[in-house]
């Protein structure tokens, strides 16, 4: 593996928040799991234009789970490399599948009016550097295990094969906004084995190792004469604004739901069911009482009074 430049960034990035990171060409841009398996939405944007941003169909061509060597690939009509996978472990599912929740998702299937959500995460780190709501686009999602059914249809695996200290090396293959944030359904899902923890966010400066191999990439793969660009429309917009990101001086997010409150509780159990939650810490499955009971429980609120709505069709409930 090359070796990084110095670590200029280092983020804890908690449950309900989202944070936005200028990378320059030839930094590495690390995801951390401080605790476990986690997921995590990230959005990326060309940093001297925000219209160029990064487009999960395109990069679906790849595969709907990415690897290392796979790239981050703006939107046509650009249609340009940004970002290169360096290193990650076989735990971590890479996806450009799912769409990042929002608060519309937890309304549309359990009436949820407040809860943390990924879309709303991303707006308020985004609107550090004068984007709006309307500017976030489809999400890259590392440790979101999707797994599909014979007939198409996708559901949610589980991180448990994640282990602290995993990560995410991505290679910055131009000037790039990255934005990301620790994922509104961890609590919902398998995905977080239904609890918020938090993840950390580093960047590490080029070196000349990380600079030879951005070269290698464009030798290997030159700019597509036919990427177009604002100078080649025939009808423009608005071409006098100015597009380039930059960050807002004494930006304060205002994330919903955060800091998160939690809230603890006293169950009493039969000698029957504390028989299965024996059983279930005895197989693997779970880590201890606490885990077994609030999974249970999350997972048949989830599973019982869900709404059925298009906003909500898959996960298996």
């Amino acid at each position: 593996m090359a070796s990084y430049g110095k670590l200029r960034e280092d983020h804890l990035l908690e449950p309900a928040t989202g944070k936005a990171f200028p990378v320059k060409k030839g930094e590495v841009y690390r995801i951390v799991t401080e605790e476990g398996g986690q997921c995590v939405d990230c959005q990326i944007y060309n940093l001297f234009d925000y219209r160029e941003h990064m487009s999960t169909s395109i990069m679906r061509r790849q595969g709907f789970h990415l690897e290392k060597g796979d790239f981050v690939i703006s939107a046509s009509p650009r249609n340009r490399l940004m970002m290169q996978f360096l290193d990650k472990q076989d735990s971590n599912i890479i996806d450009v599948l799912v769409h990042r929740c929002s608060a519309a998702y937890f309304e549309a299937g359990w009436d949820m009016v407040s809860h943390t959500n990924c879309q709303d995460m991303l707006a308020e780190a985004i609107g550090e550097y004068g984007l709006t709501p309307d500017d976030t686009h489809a999400v890259l999602c590392p440790w979101t295990n999707t797994k599909f059914d014979n007939n198409g249809k996708f559901y949610l695996g589980n991180n448990r094969k994640v282990k602290k200290g995993d990560h995410l090396d991505i290679l910055a293959l131009m000037d790039v906004l990255v934005a990301t944030n620790v994922c509104g359904t961890n609590d919902f899902t398998s995905l977080g084995d239904y609890w918020q923890r938090p993840m950390r966010l580093q960047i590490f400066e080029a070196s000349a190792e990380t600079e030879d191999l951005v070269e290698k990439v464009f030798q290997r793969y030159p700019p597509l004469k036919t990427s177009r660009t604002p100078k080649d429309f025939h009808v423009t917009r608005g071409e006098d604004a100015d597009f380039v990101l930059k960050q807002t001086p004494g930006y304060k997010p205002q994330f919903n739901d955060y800091p998160i409150e939690i809230t603890e509780m006293e169950i009493e159990l039969s000698e029957e069911d504390y028989e299965q939650v024996k059983k279930q810490i005895a197989l693997g499955i779970r880590s201890d009482d606490e885990d077994a009971v609030r999974t249970a429980v999350i997972e048949w609120y989830c599973a019982n009074r869900r709404i059925h709505h298009p906003m909500v069709n898959y996960m298996g409930y």
